[in-house]
């Protein structure tokens, strides 16, 4: 590292695992070249209890902020675009009060460059230049869907819009959008997008991968297990284990000898990656991405209605990491895996010939931002 280390403000939309986990990764990245995370922000629901992991991990205590977030339907299964539009219009009061918030807290820390994880009111609230405001880096995935190489969006022009949206609402025209990629991608036409690997914690790039014989499961929404239960009530001798985030869940929940809930732990998480056979999961960023740097095959089930999880399935299925189902029916898996041809070196040369990039991108913005400001 050259020049004084730089003060980052973390930014965090807070559903699911994967924002929570990548802030995880950056921040120890950050930490090794010398700068400080002098705080962190989380956005969504803030009754709704984050993983123990991610207020163990992440090192500095977390400020909970409203922001719009989706809304399961009844089946416990999908999306609801209703309820989550009309949950989130309700809401416009205290996304309002969420935009004070981020502003008085950011100029009481004073950071050199905010990192927003596809947090939308940030994107309000701070992705915008004003006098003395630091810059915004947005860090997602999400932000690859219009390049010329990504599969296109599935589902309804209404489901793409609203991915769009969220893209515009989180990194506002002029912000550097970091777009987290399963593959080496040219930049494309637009400047301000930067194509880069995922953020890999260094317990998974460092974890030593064997074969035992458990599936591993990860559920976004609780109403998927109803699914894996029936097939397992078929299928008795296969062995899953099963990550879940539903409120008030034990640790432990043994539904049968063969098939355990567990509730989100990174480190049993991923103990459970580097030694399964196979991994099964609603389609989310984080957990392919670990699946492939540990050569795990890899089926994903979109949740409904859930534009970013649908196109993500493609884009799963596009890197070779595995295949795509509508359901947790596991026959189709279980076929698939004896043929499934690993792309892990090709996917770890990327990892590690990209990794460093997003620092040094971090870095020459928030060091602009300081030159700037001098």
């Amino acid at each position: 590292m050259s020049g004084h280390p730089l003060r980052v403000l973390f930014v965090v939309q807070g559903e699911g695992r994967g924002h929570l986990t990548q802030a995880i990764t950056l921040r120890e990245r950050l930490n090794e070249r010398g700068h400080e995370v002098c705080g962190v922000f989380v956005g969504g629901d803030p009754d709704a209890t984050l993983p123990k992991f991610f207020a163990h991990r992440i090192g500095i205590e977390p400020l909970r902020f409203t922001s719009p977030g989706t809304v399961v339907g009844r089946s416990g299964r999908g999306v609801s675009v209703l309820r989550t539009v009309t949950g989130n219009v309700l809401a416009l009061p205290a996304f309002t009060r969420s935009v004070r918030e981020l502003r008085d807290g950011t100029a009481l820390l004073r950071p050199d460059l905010v990192v927003n994880f596809y947090d939308s009111v940030a994107g309000l609230a701070l992705g915008k230049s004003a006098q003395g405001r630091p810059p915004m880096v947005a860090v997602a995935h999400q932000y690859l869907i219009d390049h010329p190489e990504a599969p296109a969006l599935p589902g309804s022009p209404i489901d793409g819009a609203i991915l769009r949206l969220l893209n515009r609402l989180s990194a506002p025209a002029q912000t550097l959008r970091l777009a987290l990629s399963f593959r080496n991608l040219p930049g494309g036409s637009e400047a301000r997008r930067k194509v880069v690997p995922p953020l890999l914690r260094r317990a998974v790039v460092d974890a030593i991968p064997e074969k035992g014989d458990h599936l591993l499961a990860y559920i976004l929404h609780a109403g998927f297990a109803d699914q894996i239960r029936a097939w397992h009530e078929r299928n008795r001798h296969v062995v899953i284990h099963c990550f879940w985030n539903r409120q008030g869940a034990a640790e432990r929940e043994e539904a049968h000898a063969n098939l355990v809930f567990h509730r989100l732990s990174d480190t049993l998480f991923l103990e459970k990656m580097r030694t399964c056979r196979g991994f099964v999961g609603t389609a989310g960023f984080e957990s392919v991405a670990e699946a492939l740097w540990l050569g795990k095959p890899v089926m994903v089930v979109p949740t409904g209605r859930h534009a970013e999880q649908a196109w993500n399935a493609r884009e799963t299925e596009a890197a070779g990491a595995g295949i795509a189902s509508n359901d947790f029916d596991l026959d189709p898996f279980l076929e698939y895996l004896p043929g499934h041809q690993a792309p892990t070196e090709r996917y770890r040369a990327w990892i590690r010939g990209g990794s460093e990039r997003m620092l040094d991108l971090l870095e020459g913005a928030g060091r602009a931002a300081r030159r700037a400001r001098a």
